[in-house]
């Protein structure tokens, strides 16, 4: 089967080239859908109120901004990089390589968004991440189950696949966030943004 190229779905739709900056609103919506931090619902963290629930939520989305920019830049483009160069021991058309460099355009994109949103929520709230981590789990995981393997082709075909299959998951993941009624419509226009281009990468990855 041939490979089908993006090229002018990315030309006319990738967020990079169609969407405004997006501002933080000061209004009365959640940073972070209260449903995915369990921590709200313990009744000790109940008893101590509205700020530290926002405060908590506030910390989850710092985190989720940094799992972002890591994913993206060091572990997604590492790999579609190496596509779009040549570099992977497969052979790939000029149309699967451009395509690919359309993604690391693109994740790096998404990371240059979420650095300018969490310093737009440092400025408006007065707090900052209470730590920023290096690395995430994928930065662990995905080293392991290569590390196992001898041949070059069966690592590369492993990171790839570890790779797409990531990339399908977090495309559910922002998904379900960007449909969420309680989040700030900031927050829910970054990755409703996202999931825009994820959709498309969805496909790339899937070839």
């Amino acid at each position: 089967m041939s490979y089908k190229t993006h090229a002018d779905t990315w030309e006319q739709r990738a967020t990079i080239r169609t969407r405004p900056r997006r501002f933080i609103e000061n209004d009365e919506l959640s940073f972070y859908p209260i449903e995915r931090q369990p921590l709200c619902f313990d009744p000790i963290i109940e008893k101590l109120g509205d700020e530290v629930r926002d405060t908590i939520l506030l910390q989850s989305l710092y985190k989720y901004i940094n799992d972002i920019i890591i994913f993206e830049t060091e572990i997604v483009n590492k790999v579609a990089l190496d596509i779009a160069k040549g570099r992977f021991p497969f052979d790939f058309s000029f149309e699967a390589r451009y395509d690919a460099m359309s993604v690391v355009v693109d994740e790096d994109y998404h990371a240059f968004v979420a650095m300018d949103f969490q310093n737009q929520l440092e400025k408006e709230t007065g707090i900052k991440p209470f730590k920023v981590f290096d690395e995430i789990e994928l930065s662990r995981a995905i080293p392991r189950a290569i590390e196992s393997l001898n041949d070059s082709k069966h690592k590369a075909g492993m990171e790839l696949i570890a790779v797409a299959i990531s990339e399908n998951t977090v495309t559910s993941d922002v998904a379900a966030f960007a449909s969420d009624s309680t989040v700030k419509r900031s927050i829910k226009g970054i990755m409703a943004d996202h999931l825009a281009d994820e959709g498309r990468h969805s496909k790339f990855w899937t070839a």
